[in-house]
């Protein structure tokens, strides 16, 4: 039977925070921020930044609305991974938490940077900008209606999420994740792509 592997995208195969930080000269308020200082993917949940919900979804939305050559750098060894997957006849689909606002952006600079790899994308509509109704949808969700049975994910809170529902998760390791130090169910903990083996 063919495997079928979902991909998470921001900060798996885009490194959209660094991208972010570039943005804005490494200062958020006032504040210098290195990527190491983000505990929290939710930037209004980080202590240090002092963001609201809105500051946080603003600051992610013009990462993407400023790319305008779609330049958001590729995740160390994410490419060479993908193919690997891809000459094994492998079938790859992405599930993110990007709302369809930036529906365009993202299909672009997917076809920029990887062409032909992904079989379908499924957005979960999580904190979208404009003044449209979207349905946000849980990641754990979407899987299950896709009968997913292996995720690669960077943020801990939806890698529980999706273990809690029986979904096998590859949690690559992040400055927002590397605090938590419990096992869980699951859950693989890897530190770079080479160390995904499916």
């Amino acid at each position: 039977m063919t495997k079928i592997i979902w991909i998470d995208l921001d900060e798996v195969l885009a490194e959209t925070v660094k991208k972010l930080l570039i943005n804005c000269d490494h200062t958020i308020w006032g504040i210098k921020v290195s990527i190491n200082d983000i505990l929290d993917y939710n930037l209004y949940k980080n202590d240090k930044l002092n963001l609201t919900i809105e500051d946080a979804i603003n600051f992610f939305h013009s990462t993407y609305l400023n790319d305008k050559n779609l330049e958001i750098e590729l995740v160390n060894w994410a490419k060479e991974k993908l193919e690997e997957f891809k000459n094994k006849w492998y079938i790859l689909k992405i599930v993110t938490w990007r709302p369809e606002d930036i529906e365009e952006y993202t299909i672009n600079w997917l076809n920029k940077h990887f062409p032909n790899s992904f079989d379908s994308i499924h957005f979960a509509n999580h904190f979208s900008y404009w003044d449209k109704i979207k349905v946000k949808r849980l990641k754990s969700e979407i899987c299950r209606e896709l009968w997913i049975s292996i995720m690669i994910e960077d943020n801990f809170d939806y890698a529980l999420e999706l273990s809690q529902n029986w979904i096998y998760t590859f949690l690559l390791e992040k400055p927002w994740n590397r605090h938590i130090k419990a096992e869980y169910p699951n859950i693989k903990r890897v530190k770079h792509w080479w160390e995904i083996n499916i």
